[in-house]
């Protein structure tokens, strides 16, 4: 019997939208509901990506690519002749427009219908790759979240008209958009008003930006790259729970001015940022702190609640970690692109030293290894009078390039430090992972 079609509409609807496009269209033929659901299903996806995998060039990419515009096409007009309402719909595809004035990857941009921008029953929008050639009005009485991701619009009044006319919105961002007429993919300015319902707000490649939205609760703000570090006014903020912040000057007495005016502040995640050299973080509420390529030599954490810290670099610029209180549930995690040689391998082991000290035993350690010295032999240089500081988990990845013994390099590790798991790059040749746990075994 077909128990399936039994159900409701609405959960049938629910079932086939949780699967990937493939699956739903496969699964419909398991049912008379399911067929009739999945023809009629208000969520509608498409990916030319996935339409046209395998083809790449010629002649029969061009033949599916016309079938797949023809596919969304058909698709719509038939929502449209049976007025079938549409609660989601995802369009993936490449716009080739050679014609196309704007440098790559900005060249083949697809010009959003106007008639899209003035749907007032629009709950959340996202765009990414498209062009905005519309100056009149919005009308998005209804959105809750939008997103401009690599938008291009006529000019920056556009992107604020959009902006000031969602009065719901309660998830903003604005990522790498870019005006015509201006160098960069950036916005020079940007105003947050009259959105009181705003809880989270995300600006990367924005130089400056004003804000007056007081309910906001997490918060990611990233200038362009080339831009002076500065500093962002939070005074507006009363709800602040999550900032993230990148490329900005950042001093001691800033950070102990931040943790008095959002005491429940609970993530903090800064990256790039020219700070002072010496930190001290002290809150009873932070759960979640990262640190990504910054000049920091020492910090100092007072914080009992604190439940994850990361620590990332380009380099074996590793600071000096104290704990005045931690957690029995902290996790570190700590990831390094170096080149390897005695003095990088010593400032690792002084770090997890550091960690076991503070009684911390739920590190993990990534490293990128770009280079390493010939010369280098890693058994000679342990240390024997100290045992190897103990780690939750070791990833290596390990430049392709580098001719050396694997199993050599992780026995040699292991003088280093004592991972309860190790996991190592994908694509290494099965023979070599056989020697690597050999290696191990033998030690």
């Amino acid at each position: 019997m077909d128990h399936l079609s039994d159900l409701p509409k609405h959960i049938l609807d629910d079932i086939l939208s949780r699967l990937p496009e493939e699956d739903a269209a496969r699964t419909s033929i398991l049912s008379k509901g399911l067929n009739d659901t999945w023809s009629t299903s208000s969520i509608l996806r498409f990916s030319q990506q996935k339409y046209v995998y395998g083809v790449r060039h010629g002649v029969e990419l061009e033949r599916k690519r016309n079938k797949f515009v023809e596919l969304v096409e058909k698709t719509l007009t038939r929502f449209h002749n049976q007025c079938l309402a549409i609660r989601e719909f995802k369009l993936h595809m490449k716009h080739s427009d050679p014609q196309s004035i704007y440098p790559p990857p900005y060249r083949h941009l697809y010009c959003l219908p106007a008639n899209i921008l003035y749907a007032k029953s629009l709950i959340k929008l996202k765009l990414e790759y498209v062009k905005l050639g519309v100056k009149d009005p919005f009308q998005f009485s209804s959105l809750q979240e939008l997103t401009l991701s690599r938008v291009t619009a006529s000019d920056e009044q556009t992107i604020q008209n959009i902006i000031s006319s969602c009065p719901l919105l309660e998830h903003l961002s604005l990522i790498s958009c870019h005006v015509q007429g201006q160098n960069g993919f950036c916005l020079n300015y940007v105003r947050i008003s009259g959105l009181s319902k705003l809880k989270t707000l995300v600006a990367v490649d924005v130089k400056e930006i004003d804000i007056d939205a007081p309910n906001v609760e997490d918060l990611h703000y990233r200038p362009p790259c080339d831009t002076v570090p500065s500093k962002i006014n939070l005074d507006m903020f009363k709800n602040l729970n999550k900032l993230n912040l990148s490329i900005l000057s950042i001093s001691n007495q800033w950070l102990v001015e931040l943790f008095l005016k959002f005491p429940f502040l609970e993530s903090l995640k800064l990256s790039r940022c020219n700070s002072s050299e010496k930190i001290k973080i002290s809150s009873t509420h932070l759960k979640v702190l990262e640190f990504k390529n910054t000049n920091l030599k020492e910090v100092n954490i007072d914080a009992p609640n604190l439940c994850s810290l990361r620590y990332g670099h380009s380099d074996v610029k590793l600071p000096i970690l104290s704990f005045l209180t931690n957690s029995s549930l902290l996790q570190v995690d700590i990831t390094i692109m170096f080149f390897m040689c005695f003095w990088t391998l010593k400032r690792i082991r002084q770090l997890l030293q550091s960690l076991e000290h503070a009684n911390i035993n739920q590190a993990s350690l990534s490293l990128e290894i770009l280079w390493l010295d010939r010369k280098l032999n890693l058994l000679e240089l342990r240390d024997v009078s100290v045992p190897p500081p103990s780690i939750k988990h070791l990833n290596l990845r390990i430049n392709p390039r580098l001719c050396y013994d694997l199993s050599d390099l992780i026995t040699g590790f292991l003088c280093y430090c004592h991972p309860t798991t190790i996991s190592m790059r994908q694509g290494l040749e099965s023979n070599s992972l056989i020697e690597v746990f050999v290696g191990i075994a033998k030690f």
